[in-house]
C-alpha cells in the first residue's frame, strides 16, 4: 500500500493537504486495445481530480492536469503496484464557489457513469466482442442524453459554465475518446431538440 499526498495551493498558500492510497485512485486493472491506450491514464487523472472536487475544490487551470499526467505516466503506470512508494505532488487549485456546487454534482455524476462505462468497454474490447462494446458506448450516450433532458431547463442557464469546469478536468477527452462524440455536442443536441431519449 502507497500513499498519495496532494497539497493544493493557492498563490503559494496550501489551501489543504489530501492523502490516499494511491491504489484506490490509480486505474491498475484495466486492459486495453491500442486505440484505447490512454484510458487508464485518463480515468486515473479523473478519479485524483473528483477525489479533490469532493474536498471542495478545483483546479486552477487545465495545466494542472499535466502535473497530474507527469506522476501517473512517468512513475505509477510503468512501475508495478507492488514496487510504489509514496509520492506527492502540488497542484495549484481553488475552493468551489457555494453557487456552483450544483455544477460540480452534475460533473460527478457523468463522471462516475463514464468511468464504469470505460471500464465495460475496455473489457469487452479485450474479449474482442465488438457489439457488446459499442452497446455499452450507445448507453453512455443515451445517459448523458437523459440526465441533461432530465434538468433541461438547468442545463440550458448553465451549459457553459457546466463545460467551463469539465475543462479543467480530462473527463471531456475521456468521453470523446470513449464515444466518439464530445460532450458538448451531446449537450447542444438534447436542448436543441436533436436528441431526444
Amino acid at each position: 500500500m502507497s500513499n498519495l499526498r496532494i497539497t493544493l495551493l493557492n498563490s503559494n498558500n496550501t489551501l489543504s493537504i489530501i492523502n490516499f492510497l494511491a491504489e484506490s485512485v490509480i486505474e491498475t486493472t484495466l486492459q486495453v486495445s491500442p486505440e484505447r491506450a490512454s484510458l487508464p491514464t485518463l480515468i486515473s487523472i479523473e478519479n485524483i481530480i473528483g477525489q479533490i472536487n469532493e474536498k471542495g475544490y478545483e483546479l486552477a487551470s487545465s495545466d494542472e492536469i499535466n502535473k497530474i499526467a507527469g506522476l501517473i505516466n512517468n512513475y505509477y503506470l510503468p512501475n508495478p503496484v507492488e514496487s510504489w512508494n509514496d509520492q506527492h505532488i502540488s497542484v495549484d487549485a481553488n475552493p468551489i464557489l457555494f453557487e456552483d456546487i450544483q455544477h460540480f454534482s452534475e460533473i460527478q455524476k457523468i463522471r462516475g457513469s463514464m468511468i464504469a462505462a470505460a471500464h465495460n468497454v475496455a473489457r469487452f474490447e479485450v474479449q474482442q466482442d465488438y457489439t457488446s462494446s459499442k452497446q455499452v458506448q450507445d448507453k453512455a450516450v443515451i445517459s448523458l442524453a437523459r440526465s441533461v433532458q432530465a434538468s433541461r431547463s438547468w442545463w440550458d442557464r448553465n451549459k457553459s459554465k457546466v463545460l467551463l469546469f469539465v475543462g479543467r478536468t480530462v473527463l471531456g477527452v475521456l468521453i470523446d475518446s470513449l464515444i466518439g462524440i464530445p460532450l458538448g455536442r451531446i449537450v447542444n443536441s438534447v436542448l436543441d431538440g436533436l436528441l431526444i431519449v
